[in-house]
């Protein structure tokens, strides 16, 4: 008896070693997958500004004027920020791919779930910009838009009918990159971060206050700011 009680002790010893190592090693795959998943956070964060950068650039562009290269052919001024914008777009959609395929532990299904969502955000609101400058630079032809007076004429990167679409895409990219942030212990990141996407001449103007309206010459042709259609 005492032999069989020896051996159902380091029976329950091994498994109880077994265990811990389990959990050790279950607790290390978690750090991992969380570390990597708050570096693919900082990744979207780091596109959402280049973005707008992008988006504030075709307005100064397209301010100034970037000729007419033909319906389907883009000037090399617009043309280098619609190659932004596709690239963009890619990397959004590969990542998202990336993040859905990863295999996480069942505590960090949350976060994994948020940061996929924000990369397709961060994809869609992409998409309206590419697709709102193509728009109107085949309605002005590549003509020189001034903004309007109030600054309230929406961005030339963005067509009139999808302005609320693209708000709405930013408060929800905006509401998922907070609750990805508060889930990895960057509290007070997540309380003071804003996409920031512009959506009208005044919110470019905010992101850049140091650029100059264009002057132009008297008899110049001009086409009205977007939205005074």
């Amino acid at each position: 008896m005492d032999n069989f009680g020896a051996v159902l002790g380091g029976v329950a010893s091994a498994l109880a070693i077994f265990a811990a190592a389990i959990a050790v090693w279950r607790w290390t795959r978690a750090w991992r997958q969380r570390r990597r998943l708050r570096h693919t956070v900082g990744e979207i964060q780091e596109a959402a500004t280049d973005l707008r950068t992008t988006v504030v650039q075709i307005d100064h562009a397209m301010s100034e004027g970037v000729g007419w290269a033909g319906w389907a052919v883009w000037p090399d001024r617009l043309g280098l920020h619609l190659r932004a914008l596709n690239e963009l777009i890619l990397d959004a959609e590969a990542t998202a791919a990336r993040v859905r395929g990863t295999d996480v532990e069942p505590r960090l299904e949350r976060l994994r779930g948020d940061v996929e969502q924000c990369s397709l955000l961060l994809r869609r609101a992409a998409e309206v910009y590419r697709s709102g400058t193509i728009t109107n630079y085949r309605a002005i032809e590549g003509r020189p838009v001034p903004p309007g007076a109030t600054g309230r004429d929406v961005t030339a990167a963005l067509h009139l009918e999808d302005e609320n679409q693209l708000r709405q895409v930013c408060r929800d990219f905006t509401h998922l990159v907070r609750s990805c942030l508060y889930q990895v212990g960057m509290d007070d990141d997540a309380r003071s971060y804003e996409a920031n996407w512009p959506a009208t001449r005044a919110e470019v103007f905010a992101s850049d206050p140091n650029w100059e309206v264009p002057t132009f010459r008297d008899g110049t042709d001009l086409a009205p700011p977007f939205g005074a259609w």
